[in-house]
């Protein structure tokens, strides 16, 4: 199921669980809404849990088969702490407002994206197949100088080069959720230098506001950071580890224990303003604090971000242009006085 299908059904199901049904009963009260609507997906969905359940094993086990990592580390974690309802709501407007911010991000590079692309085409077309074409009977040594860069531009391997060099850029920025090392000392290192910006803006967001709610609802600290890392089996669980670790040596400035390379400096310097005595209400209001001005870098960061690719992509397309028809145009006086 798509992502919003399954904030969907996460929250139909939680519904009944908070009105006193059991997971089987609620289980096959959708089953039924499900086949009278004759929805495929959820029927997929509803028989593996009823098959799961029936075979006396953990309801989790059947929504990792199905949901999002994180979405089903939420539902685990808010079933077990009886914050089911609240937890839900806190990530589906984290998550709204993460993908509007992506949506933004993308949509403005689609556009100068496939005109880079086509001008990358028109430089190989036009310096691998129209310029020899054009100079049969003049030496390539004897080519103006720009058409000699047109034909090198225009070379498989340079287009390749490129196209890796983006690629690995953004991901070392965005940081995807399966990227390895995030939370190791290489991770660490890159982390403190500006990688991982982006990812580590959201991936922050979902941590505070998941310790944040467990706090209020009567959880310490460790034994929330405890509950996250048992049903977390995505990216967040070397973070979780860090801070149990931290938790257990004694440390308890907030800051200290929550610096595992997803929360910015500024993030960090806020929390280290926090009581240093340890207390659950004011220790959920900074992460509280915490998590709007994640979502806030992050979201920032998609912005400048965007529009410095914008820029250097069209800034890209004007120069293969100008090399396109600078180099054709002098090649062709060449041929011509030749």
């Amino acid at each position: 199921m798509k992502r919003n299908r399954q904030l969907a059904f996460v929250e139909d199901f939680a519904q009944w669980l908070d009105d006193g049904y059991s997971p089987l009963r609620a289980c096959q009260v959708l089953l039924q809404h499900a086949q009278a609507q004759r929805l495929q997906a959820e029927l997929q969905l509803l028989s593996s849990i009823l098959q799961t359940l029936s075979q006396g094993k953990p309801l989790v086990d059947a929504l990792q088969r199905h949901l999002d990592a994180d979405l089903c580390m939420m539902f685990a974690v808010g079933e077990q702490a009886g914050c089911l309802q609240q937890l839900l709501v806190d990530f589906q407007v984290a998550d709204s407002e993460r993908r509007q911010a992506q949506l933004a991000f993308i949509k403005p590079l689609l556009y100068p994206a496939a005109v880079s692309l086509f001008a990358v085409g028109a430089c190989y077309f036009v310096g691998q197949r129209i310029l020899p074409g054009l100079a049969q009977q003049v030496p390539k040594a004897d080519w103006p100088l720009a058409s000699r860069w047109l034909s090198q531009a225009g070379e498989p391997w340079l287009t390749v080069t490129l196209l890796v060099v983006l690629g690995s850029s953004m991901l070392v920025l965005w940081g995807p959720r399966w990227l390895p090392g995030q939370a190791s000392r290489a991770g660490l290192w890159l982390a403190a230098r500006g990688a991982f910006r982006i990812g580590r803006g959201f991936g922050a967001v979902m941590l505070l506001q998941s310790l944040e709610l467990l706090l209020r609802h009567g959880y310490n600290l460790d034994r929330a950071a405890q509950l996250l890392q048992a049903q977390s089996r995505s990216w967040l669980h070397p973070h979780l580890q860090l801070i149990r670790q931290r938790l257990a040596k004694g440390e308890r400035n907030l800051a200290q224990v929550l610096d595992t390379g997803l929360l910015s400096p500024r993030m960090l310097f806020r929390l280290s303003n926090s009581s240093s005595a340890s207390h659950r209400e004011r220790d959920a209001d900074s992460l509280h604090q915490a998590a709007r001005r994640a979502i806030a870098d992050a979201v920032f960061t998609l912005s400048w971000t965007r529009l410095l690719l914008v820029g250097l992509l069209y800034a890209f397309i004007s120069v293969l242009m100008l090399l396109v028809l600078g180099g054709t145009g002098a090649l062709l006086m060449s041929v011509a006085s030749f």
